[in-house]
Parts: C-alpha cells; structure tokens; sequence
C-alpha cells in the first residue's frame, strides 16, 4: 500500500516542479521582453514618429496582456 502512495506522491511533485519551471520561464520571458523593449525606444520613437510616452504606454499594455493572458 505505502508503494501506491508514495508513487502518487512522486507523480503529485513532479507535476508541481514542471508547473513551477513552465511559471518561471513565463516570467523570465515577460522581464526579457520588457528589459529589451525599453532599450531602443529611442529609434522607435524616431522611426514611427511618435513620442516616448506613447512607446512605453504600449510596452507596459503588451507586457499588462501577456501576464494577465498567462
């Protein structure tokens, strides 16, 4: 009997595990693209004629989006 348990045990905490790596990849995706969006809101701004405050307004909803869509 105690073998059944501890296998539903092993099954229960990896599962937990490969939910916790898929949860930290997602993040460190989200920190990524938001690190490297900041970067060149400068030619942004320059390529489609708009101003910076509109360029990181769009940065924060994509990044808003992608963590509320996770």
């Amino acid at each position: 009997m105690s073998t059944e348990a501890d296998a539903g045990v092993a099954e229960e905490s990896s599962g937990d595990t490969t939910l916790a790596v898929l949860l930290a990849m997602a993040m460190f995706v989200l920190v990524v693209d938001t690190s490297l969006m900041n970067v060149p809101i400068s030619a942004v701004v320059r390529d489609l004629d708009t101003t910076a405050s509109g360029v990181q307004s769009a940065i924060a909803l994509e990044a808003l989006v992608s963590a509320a869509s996770s």
